[in-house]
């Protein structure tokens, strides 16, 4: 898969079953689209870790580098755009 929201569409579509992270199928669940089950071993949490020149930061690096101090502004960006490219409608 190219990405997780091609995953997530495939898996909507009935084609197969796959890990995805929690809050990109939660509203889909939470609609009964998905089905959740739980696993023996999950799999781990990913880091994520940002790195940026501190000499010259514009505006620019200024606004990531406080979105990104916001702890759950991954997560949040991830639900706004699965949602905005998942089907609704039963």
């Amino acid at each position: 898969m190219p990405n997780l929201e091609a995953k997530l569409e495939a898996v909507l579509a009935g084609l197969g079953c796959g890990f995805l992270p929690g809050c990109l199928v939660q509203h889909c669940a939470n609609l009964g689209k998905l089905k959740v089950k739980a696993v023996k071993e999950p799999r781990p949490i990913k880091q994520f870790f940002a790195a940026w020149n501190t000499g010259d930061a514009g505006l620019g690096v200024q606004w990531w580098i406080e979105k990104l101090s916001q702890g759950d502004f991954i997560n949040d960006a991830l639900i706004v755009k699965t949602l905005a490219a998942t089907p609704l409608s039963p």
